[in-house]
């Protein structure tokens, strides 16, 4: 009597804790909306609900990817498009002080002008987006353009301090995107410039110092030269 009694109290405590277990699960289900919520629930369907949680989370990562290289995308198309309507202003200048009808003077005037756009263009060369910046290559942390400081007392060359790598976003599983181009490429400044570039404060270096020597046949040739870069 007393081994039934035992086997029947063994029985009872099992169904009272697995009635628990389907209370428990019960609760756990109304309040969390889920009808799996432990690899135990269907190891075979649990699985497969993480290997979707983690495509999602890499879904989010991507959309973070692209949202953060629009950004940048955006700032270079920015700093681009000032320094395109700078140059327009350079061609418009070169083409008045290349004009038999100007003046030493006026060139003088004309020579003071670009050199100041110059600056200008140094200055949107070195946009940066979030404390980096957006045209020194990989080396964001580094600022891609300086005037030479080798050159005293008054250092005028402008070099190049990034580097000429592409930085790469994830978009999609398989897609990667380019967000950047080096400054050494746009700007075509340094040995790191593609074979064949025209380094533009070069040529607005040399076109002022025409300017300021009174050189039409000089003042021509940087003239050309703008044309060369806005074509490259």
């Amino acid at each position: 009597m007393r081994a039934v009694e035992s086997n029947w109290y063994r029985n009872f405590l099992y169904n009272l804790s697995l009635t628990k277990e389907r209370y428990d699960d019960a609760i756990t289900r109304s309040t969390s909306g889920k009808k799996l919520n432990r690899l135990s629930d269907n190891p075979a369907d649990m699985a497969y609900v993480l290997n979707l949680r983690g495509k999602i989370e890499q879904i989010d990562q991507f959309d973070q990817n692209i949202a953060s290289g629009r950004a940048h995308l955006t700032s270079a198309e920015s700093a681009m498009n000032s320094i395109q309507n700078s140059l327009y202003r350079v061609v418009t200048l070169a083409e008045q002080g290349s004009s038999e009808t100007s003046s030493a003077e006026g060139r003088v005037i004309i020579a003071n002008e670009i050199d100041q756009i110059r600056d200008s263009i140094l200055n949107y060369a070195n946009t940066q987006l979030n404390g980096r910046y957006i045209f020194s290559g990989a080396a964001t942390d580094t600022i891609p353009f300086e005037k030479d400081p080798a050159e005293l007392p008054a250092p005028d060359d402008v070099i190049y301090n990034g580097d000429d790598n592409y930085i790469n976003i994830q978009a999609d599983f398989s897609i990667q995107v380019e967000t950047n181009v080096p400054g050494s490429h746009f700007f075509g400044v340094g040995p790191l410039a593609p074979a064949g570039s025209v380094d533009i404060f070069s040529v607005l270096h040399d076109l002022r110092d025409a300017l300021l020597a009174d050189n039409t046949a000089a003042i021509g040739a940087e003239v050309t030269n703008l044309g060369l870069y806005q074509e490259q």
